[in-house]
């Protein structure tokens, strides 16, 4: 999509799990994970600024830098319960999403309550370099190369959990 740079913000907490990981384990997950990509960097904003919800931090965001042009990157495994994340419609009329393909995530994601409501809106995978111009809402669903591993995993394995 030839995006000028990915933040990577992880969350605080996810107030739709009945389990927490602990941010600092997030954190250095993503750190490890990113720290050959010269145009990725993880920021802990959501903490800084005492947010919980994705949908308060875009609006902060577009108030902080309107002339940014944001996209909304998340896995194709969250797109089957976007509609249960507070404010997930707004979320998608202020912001371009791009889904990224993840393993498992296949039909129930593309039949969500989000992919079906804004159908309308989505973008032929041709087109995704021109998702970061587009006015939301707009979305594509990428296809990847599909990687099994889980965030949960690999921090139990650096962590021994």
């Amino acid at each position: 999509m030839q995006l000028d740079y990915v933040w990577w913000i992880p969350a605080r907490g996810n107030p739709l799990k009945s389990t927490e990981t602990a941010f600092d384990e997030r954190w250095a997950t993503v750190l490890e994970q990113i720290s050959d990509h010269p145009r990725m960097a993880t920021t802990d904003i959501e903490r800084q600024l005492n947010l919980r919800y994705t949908v308060d931090l875009i609006h902060i965001l577009k108030s902080c830098a309107p002339r940014t042009r944001f996209v909304w990157l998340m896995g194709g495994d969250n797109l089957s319960g976007f509609h249960h994340w507070k404010g997930w419609d707004d979320i998608a009329r202020t912001v371009p999403i791009a889904v990224v393909a993840r393993p498992g995530a296949g039909p129930r994601a593309r039949l969500s309550k989000f992919a079906v409501r804004f159908r309308n809106d989505r973008l032929p995978n041709l087109q995704a370099a021109a998702l970061p111009m587009a006015k939301a809402p707009a979305w594509v669903h990428l296809r990847a190369p599909l990687n099994v591993e889980s965030s949960t995993r690999l921090r139990r394995l650096k962590h021994g959990r």
